[in-house]
C-alpha cells in the first residue's frame, strides 16, 4: 500500500533570495564547450550537442542568496510504501532529497544536512544533495530552485500514453498513467528505455502511442 502525504521539513538554510531584475542578455558560458569528442562515436557526440543554451530567457537570474544560514521549513511531499519512503522537495524544483530503505532504516542519497545555494546553474542558484530533474539543458536546470507545478495527468480512456512524440526524433512520452503512476513506472520505464534505444520491447505499443487521438 503506497501514501502519499504533504508535510514541512526545517533544516539550516540559506535563501534563495530575490531575482536579480537585469535580464540576463550575454550568453550562458558552456564548461562542455572544450571537451575533446574525437575519440567518441558518432551518437555520444550527436548526444553532447543536446541541451547547450545560450541565453536562460525568459527567466531571471537567481544570485540574491548569501551564506547565513538559518533553521527553516521547507515543503515537502513524501511518497512510502511498505519498502521505501521517498522525500521531495516542492518548492526546489522537486527535487529527490530522501529516499530511505525502511527495513533497514538507511538513507540510500546523499541527503544534504544543509539547504545552500552556490553558483553552478544556469541561472546561478543549485544547492547539494538528492536527485535533481534535468530535462533538456545542460547546466543544471532553469527550475532547480523554482516551486514545482505538478498535476496528475490522467488519459480519457485510462490508457497512458506511451512512445515517440509525432514530428520529434528525440522526444518521448511517458505520461497519462492517473492514479496508476507510481504502480506503472517500472514497466512503463523499461517499455520506454527500449524504445528509445531502438529496441522491440516486449509488450505491443502500436495502440499506446499519441496517434490514436488524432
Amino acid at each position: 500500500m503506497s501514501e502519499l502525504r504533504l508535510e514541512t521539513l526545517t533544516m539550516p538554510t540559506a535563501q534563495v533570495g530575490p531575482e536579480n531584475p537585469l535580464p540576463p542578455l550575454f550568453a550562458v558560458a558552456d564548461m562542455h564547450a572544450s571537451v575533446d569528442t574525437a575519440a567518441a562515436d558518432a551518437e555520444m557526440r550527436r548526444n553532447i550537442g543536446y541541451g547547450r543554451v545560450t541565453t536562460v530567457l525568459p527567466y531571471l537570474i537567481q544570485d540574491g542568496y548569501g551564506r547565513s544560514r538559518r533553521p527553516a521549513e521547507h515543503k515537502v511531499a513524501v511518497l512510502e510504501n511498505d519498502l521505501l519512503r521517498a522525500t521531495f522537495l516542492l518548492d526546489s524544483g522537486g527535487r529527490l532529497w530522501s529516499l530511505v530503505h525502511k527495513p533497514t532504516g538507511r538513507e540510500l542519497l546523499h541527503r544534504n544536512p544543509v539547504f545552500q545555494p552556490a553558483n553552478l546553474a544556469l541561472r546561478n542558484a543549485w544547492f547539494a544533495g538528492g536527485v535533481e530533474w534535468n530535462i533538456g539543458t545542460i547546466g543544471h536546470s532553469p527550475t532547480t530552485c523554482e516551486p514545482l507545478h505538478a498535476v496528475r495527468v490522467l488519459q480519457p480512456d485510462g490508457t497512458p500514453v506511451l512512445g515517440k512524440a509525432p514530428k520529434y526524433d528525440n522526444l518521448f512520452l511517458n505520461t497519462g498513467h492517473g492514479t496508476l503512476g507510481w504502480t506503472m513506472a517500472a514497466g512503463s520505464g523499461r517499455v520506454l528505455a527500449d524504445l528509445v534505444a531502438g529496441r522491440k520491447a516486449e509488450i505491443e505499443t502500436g495502440d499506446l502511442g499519441l496517434e490514436r487521438y488524432s
